[in-house]
């Protein structure tokens, strides 16, 4: 499995990317943000109102990722859902998930401020994930000083993510936090999968409150999702 470089996100961020219409449904002081997964079911995020989002398909070696940020720019979160290629049950299970970040962690060390960077669970609808936070040790003007990276699962999904901020932990995480929180995930029934196969067919959602289609292209044992088109 890939693993993200602190600075990495920050050379994509002024890259072009293929925006999604924003498809919002109040609740509180958040819109959700529902994906639908071809062939799958629906994916769905809760993401306050007024951050931007955009799919992030520029390619260097790594998945398409959706990119968050407030509007400040203060916060950004990117997130990577992961398959299975070959449908291991065990791919993002807790053990798997928490092995994982630990190499991650123990990669980012020698760029981080701190000596270690002990993982700290995530409960998620689905179960139990583990992150990190790290303080950059040469932070370069404009960058951002702080991060955390972990891994969560979601129905089949092991989802990727990465928050950076300019405020240490706990406020500066807080709120990409709680979006990776909300992350749910609805398998579909295959009457429901025929019909919105149809749509997608036929350029038009299946339900106007998706955001956008996007669909599973597998390289070597992993999956990842690629958007379809705009909604």
């Amino acid at each position: 499995m890939t693993t993200i470089p602190f600075n990495f996100w920050l050379r994509r961020f002024g890259i072009a990317a293929i925006w999604l219409l924003l498809a919002s449904s109040a609740l509180s002081a958040e819109t959700v943000r529902t994906y639908l997964i071809e062939g799958r079911g629906s994916m769905s995020l809760s993401v306050p109102e007024g951050w931007a989002e955009e799919f992030d398909t520029t390619g260097d070696g790594l998945p398409p990722t959706i990119r968050l940020q407030d509007a400040k720019a203060s916060v950004k979160v990117l997130i990577t859902p992961l398959l299975s290629a070959r449908n291991d049950p065990a791919f993002n299970s807790t053990a798997n998930i928490k092995e994982f970040m630990s190499q991650v962690a123990k990669r980012m060390e020698p760029t981080a401020v701190e000596r270690g960077l002990p993982l700290r669970a995530i409960d998620v609808a689905a179960g139990r994930g583990y992150f990190f936070w790290a303080t950059d040790r040469a932070p370069k003007p404009g960058e951002y000083e702080y991060l955390a990276q972990g891994s969560v699962p979601t129905g089949p999904f092991l989802v990727q993510f990465t928050i950076l901020t300019h405020d240490p932990y706990p406020m500066g995480t807080s709120k990409g936090l709680a979006i990776i929180k909300s992350v749910r995930f609805k398998p579909w029934t295959v009457a429901q999968l025929a019909r919105a196969a149809f749509a997608i067919d036929q350029n038009k959602s299946a339900n106007p409150a998706h955001t956008g289609v996007l669909r599973t292209k597998c390289v070597s044992q992993f999956c990842y999702l690629s958007p379809v088109m705009r909604l």
